[in-house]
This record gives C-alpha cells, sequence and structure tokens, in this order.
C-alpha cells in the first residue's frame, strides 16, 4: 500500500481534488488556487506516513498529526461529510489501484484493501473527535461572548425595548378605547418588542422562568 501510495501521490491527489471540486458548496473551503500551492502537497504528505506506520514506527506520531488535521477542519469551518466524502472517494481511488491495476493475487488484493479501510477510517474517527472538541471549544466561546454582549449593551436594549412595549401598550389601549372591539387589538407577538423577543430576547434568556412567562 506504502508503495502504491509513493508511485501514485500525484494522481491521487489530483483525482481526489477533481471530483471535490464538484458539489458548488466546496468551492467556499477549497479555493481553486489553494490547490495547487497547497493542499496537493499536504494530501501526498497525510497519505505516506498514514501508510508508513507498522510496529516499529510510533502510532502517537499519527495520533497527534490527525488530532491538528482534525482542528484544523474545525477552524476553518469544513463540515463533516465533505471530509467523509474525501474518505470515501480516496478509498474508492485504492480500490482501482489494488484491484484493476495491480497484479497481486485477489485474496492480497482484499487484505491489502482492508488495511487501506482500516487506516483511513482510524485517521477519520480520530480527526472527528478533535474537530468535534475543536468546535465544543468554539461554541463555549461564542456562548461567552453572546453573553458578554448582552450585559455590556444591556442597559441600551432595556431601554429600546421599554419603549418599544410602551409603543405596544399605547396602540392597544388606544384601540380598546376608540374602535369599540370592531378593529382588532394589536397582538403584542407582532409588535417591535415581540418580534425582537421571538427571535433575540428569548435566546438571550434562553432557560429563565421569566423568558417562559412572557413566551407562554
Amino acid at each position: 500500500v506504502l508503495l502504491i501510495t509513493k508511485d501514485n501521490t500525484e494522481e491521487i491527489a489530483t483525482h481526489f481534488y477533481t471530483l471535490m471540486f464538484k458539489p458548488p458548496a466546496a468551492h467556499v473551503y477549497l479555493p481553486h488556487e489553494q490547490v495547487h500551492k497547497r493542499l496537493h502537497r499536504a494530501l501526498r504528505s497525510w497519505l505516506v506516513p498514514l501508510f508508513s506506520v507498522d510496529e516499529h514506527s510510533a502510532m502517537q506520531d499519527q495520533v497527534k498529526l490527525q488530532n491538528q488535521v482534525g482542528e484544523v477542519h474545525a477552524r476553518v469551518g469544513v463540515p463533516v461529510h465533505l471530509v467523509l466524502r474525501g474518505a470515501r472517494l480516496l478509498k474508492g481511488r485504492y480500490a482501482v489501484f489494488v484491484f484493476v491495476s495491480s497484479t497481486i493475487s485477489s485474496e492480497q488484493a482484499w487484505e491489502c484493501y482492508r488495511y487501506i479501510q482500516n487506516f483511513i477510517g482510524l485517521a477519520m474517527e480520530l480527526m472527528s473527535h478533535a474537530y468535534a472538541n475543536s468546535r465544543g471549544r468554539k461554541s463555549r466561546a461564542e456562548e461567552s461572548y453572546r453573553l458578554f454582549a448582552i450585559v455590556q449593551n444591556g442597559a441600551a436594549e432595556r431601554g429600546r425595548q421599554r419603549a418599544a412595549l410602551l409603543d405596544w401598550e399605547y396602540l392597544f389601549m388606544f384601540a380598546m378605547a376608540v374602535n369599540n372591539g370592531v378593529t382588532p387589538a394589536p397582538r403584542i407577538g407582532d409588535s417591535d418588542f415581540g418580534i425582537w423577543f421571538k427571535h433575540k430576547g428569548a435566546h438571550a434568556f434562553q432557560g429563565t422562568v421569566e423568558s417562559r412567562e412572557i413566551l407562554d
């Protein structure tokens, strides 16, 4: 498998990124100029060490590498389904080399392909674990920033929403006093305050008793 990888790294990388570019969504994460400059080389540098692991080499180095790759994917925001698509494309290309282009026996071909599947699967498992941890840290950081923004802007926001609530109250009282029930009174849920609360306020104060009561 290592020999196949070393002899065909350029072809594998070209095939891989050609197919990865087909979905329009992938263009956001794989800008074309970056593919030729860095990603081709990065994929080759990832494949050769992956299939160089044996009983004499340090598996910890591979674990560290896959963790780093997973964290990079999370930082850039590459969706998990694109990463898994890449793994599927790689396994499909290796299947062609093993079963079609090689001269080894059928039994040896299946043994090689199981090896390929296991190692690519292990790499995906390690990447996914690092990806999930990194995304979790990012989500917690965003939540902290959101809470900080609420505290910092609380006074100004309170004033704006109090004014919006009083505007609705004025319209409601006017409708009750003047229209004698002929024209429906303005609903608080459709007011500026109601729209703000449903789309922002309820999320900002999520989990509190007061927010549930206001929604009810």
